[in-house]
């Protein structure tokens, strides 16, 4: 299994759409067998899925992450586990110990009544002033 994980020093990047630097883990056996790390090839800048699709990552480990790159990505076949934040390092050992479904990386905003285990997906206060918003243009 390759474990794919944007990072920008040393940690998860914030934000999955301006990632440059990716870090990856290929998994054997519950342990890491190999660690790799690549940078993005200014070509390639804003084509991050493809570039991950490439090089046959199974898993994104990620903090925010657009809806349309989430999408392309799962359409790629690759798993997305997105609005975590933390050392990189950390989160992957945590990862292999499935530890890191306690929560204890989820970005800020994502607390406990916001997060959707089942999606990964995080409705923080923005989410709901957009939904208000769109409620009263619509009129």
């Amino acid at each position: 299994m390759l474990i794919a994980i944007p990072e920008w020093n040393k940690r998860i990047s914030p934000v999955f759409d301006e990632a440059l630097h990716f870090k990856f883990y290929q998994i054997q056996a519950g342990e890491i067998s190999e660690i790799a790390d690549q940078e993005l090839p200014p070509l390639l800048s804003g084509r991050q899925i493809e570039f991950l699709a490439e090089a046959k990552v199974n898993i994104l480990i990620c903090g925010a992450i657009s809806n349309n790159l989430q999408r392309e990505a799962e359409r790629n076949g690759i798993r997305v586990i997105p609005f975590l934040a933390g050392d990189t390092e950390l989160v992957i050992q945590e990862w292999l110990s499935e530890s890191w479904q306690q929560g204890r990386h989820r970005m800020p905003g994502c607390g406990r009544r916001q997060w959707r285990e089942t999606s990964g997906f995080c409705s923080g206060r923005g989410n709901h002033g957009n939904r208000d918003r769109n409620k009263h243009s619509r009129r």
